[in-house]
């Protein structure tokens, strides 16, 4: 850290791109910590167009009958990933702001306004739930692109893919 405000939190790089920033005000302190983007992540930023997105989708399918009998519902999963996965690795909850001008790489923030309910997100296929139908969602999800305004993750929950062999 540059301005000796204190050990840099748990979960954030060590190395001389992290930086803690103390505000004094009238009636509180504020501790704002904050990374810089690598080069390759900065780049990736800079590549992103509309027409030319350069984000990436993982496509994981899961049998619920695996779970003999009962059912995995969407709110546990959230509840799984707010108690295990977002506490452990707090990457999840930092959001990018851009240097002004764009002078400099962007750092990453934690973001005081993340909200899991934004990030994880809920959708059923219609019936009879086949293969076509998943592809043309998951194509349109892919095809948006990430709220930078936010923490540049999402996570799609889909149910109702029951008409396909072998699934």
């Amino acid at each position: 850290h540059k301005d000796g405000g204190g050990p840099i939190p748990s979960g954030w790089g060590r190395g001389p791109q992290a930086t803690v920033m103390i505000r004094a005000y009238p009636d509180y302190r504020e501790c704002i910590v904050t990374q810089k983007l690598s080069g390759q992540d900065a780049l990736f930023l800079h590549l992103d167009r509309p027409h030319a997105a350069t984000h990436i989708m993982g496509v994981h399918i899961y049998d619920q009958s695996t779970l003999q009998g009962q059912k995995l519902g969407f709110r546990q999963i959230v509840r799984h990933l707010e108690g295990r996965v977002l506490d452990a690795s707090p990457v999840f909850r930092r959001k990018i702001v851009q240097v002004p001008f764009g002078l400099g790489y962007p750092y990453w923030v934690e973001d005081d306004l993340f909200d899991i309910d934004f990030h994880v997100r809920h959708f059923a296929l219609p019936k009879p739930g086949d293969w076509r139908q998943f592809c043309i969602l998951v194509s349109r999800i892919h095809a948006r692109a990430l709220d930078l305004s936010r923490s540049p993750w999402e996570m799609y929950v889909i149910e109702g893919l029951d008409n396909v062999e072998g699934i």
